[in-house]
């Protein structure tokens, strides 16, 4: 891991890694258990993508100046992106990645963010990276899961609930999201509502909980 971190650096110079990289070794961190140096990957890309994305924009006026395809900083990304990604091979339950050409948007970055920090036990650093993902895409049903977890985590779980239903009226077909629902419920000791639970049904619960 630190020899592919070694080569990534000196790949990209003294500018900072390429964002894209850097999520890669999010990935393989986050499979070593390594949440802290996960986290610091993800934070840097999250750093690097916006100043990347101006680089880019610099870089392909230059190259219609010049009447050329001009060097929109992408060399160091792609071969440092085919590089780690053969690492990825070595795991075979991790997801597929999108290569530098088709970057992970930002909203799913601060999910996979948030996803490190409560992995570590840090359920409360978590929450502002999920409420971040959730400012940039409202609609993503993984990130209210993911919130509900870490409020759950917290002994929040009147909160829990409420994201959990967020989640599933966003994605009725996600039938598991009603096992971490009852079990919130369980803890609540609202045994009135496990037995509901069991209609799989998010209206039934917009008295008690709002929409």
């Amino acid at each position: 891991m630190l020899q592919a971190q070694d080569w990534d650096r000196a790949t990209c110079g003294p500018e900072g890694q390429d964002a894209d990289v850097e999520v890669v070794l999010g990935v393989l961190y986050n499979v070593s258990h390594d949440y802290d140096s996960a986290a610091a990957a993800f934070r840097q890309a999250l750093v690097s993508r916006p100043r990347q994305g101006e680089g880019n924009r610099e870089g392909a006026r230059k190259g219609r100046r010049e009447g050329g395809r001009g060097d929109a900083g992408g060399g160091c990304g792609v071969l440092a992106y085919l590089h780690l990604s053969a690492l990825l091979l070595v795991f075979h339950s991790l997801p597929p990645f999108l290569p530098p050409s088709l970057p992970a948007s930002d909203y799913s970055l601060w999910n996979k963010l948030g996803a490190t920090l409560a992995n570590s036990q840090r359920s409360d650093e978590a929450l502002p990276a999920y409420h971040r993902a959730l400012d940039l895409k409202p609609k993503y049903a993984r990130g209210w899961l993911n919130l509900g977890i870490s409020h759950a985590n917290l002994g929040r779980y009147e909160e829990a609930a409420r994201c959990y239903l967020r989640a599933l009226r966003l994605n009725p077909e996600a039938g598991h999201m009603w096992g971490y629902l009852r079990v919130t419920f369980t803890s609540m000791e609202r045994f009135d509502l496990v037995q509901l639970a069991g209609q799989q049904d998010p209206s039934l619960f917009e008295a008690e909980f709002g929409r």
